[in-house]
């Protein structure tokens, strides 16, 4: 259905004391390692369920790939890249820039770190990219769990240059950045993404 259409995901690689450090000062190592795998894996599913063409970016890039794809079956279904760049602005861009070179006139963005993710939601932000220049998925805590641009757009890299990553400033400069740039923009339902134990017990109060 979405021909020319890729969806990326951008997640750590999944390694217990490599994710969710936040989360685990809170709540523990294995606990937090525990919610990352349920994310992870729920956020690739929803994934699947989009008829686009699907990568995985991991940082850092799994040094026994074999291994990697055995413990984590679901990986075989994308094509696994390794992020690049000095933060997650220049990640990100350079993932969009890698795809956009092989031939894909859309991007999609999302990470795994968010319960309520769903591929309409990726879905939506395919449709509205036919038509109007970027897409942005908000975040409670003023980040974003979706980016989407078209490959034409005029100076879309700024979008990835100057924010503050990991603050809570992170959505608004963005859409400042797309405004001042002229581009049309479409958002996204807010969503909320699990970083501290009172969204632990949020998602699990949800199910």
């Amino acid at each position: 259905m979405f021909n020319r259409c890729s969806v990326i995901v951008f997640s750590r690689l999944p390694v217990r004391g490599a994710v969710k450090r936040r989360l685990a000062r809170e709540i523990g190592e294995k606990e937090a390692f525990s919610c990352f795998k349920r994310l992870y894996i729920d956020s690739l599913q929803e994934v699947l369920k989009v008829n686009a063409s699907r990568f995985l970016f991991l940082t850092p890039y799994p040094e026994d790939f074999s291994t990697f794809t055995g413990s984590w079956p679901l990986v075989n279904n994308f094509s696994v890249k390794a992020q690049v760049g000095d933060d997650l602005g220049q990640r990100m861009k350079n993932a969009l820039l890698e795809i956009f070179k092989m031939g894909f006139e859309i991007g999609v963005i999302v990470g795994t770190d968010v319960p309520d993710l769903r591929a309409y939601h990726i879905e939506q932000a395919f449709k509205r990219l036919l038509y109007q220049d970027i897409v942005l998925g908000p975040c409670e805590d003023g980040g974003y769990y979706l980016i989407g641009v078209r490959s034409g757009l005029r100076d879309w890299q700024e979008l990835f240059h100057e924010i503050p990553w990991g603050t809570s400033e992170v959505f608004e400069r963005t859409i400042y950045k797309a405004q001042k740039m002229g581009y049309k923009i479409h958002v996204l339902e807010m969503l909320y993404d699990v970083d501290h134990y009172e969204d632990v017990m949020r998602w699990r109060q949800s199910e």
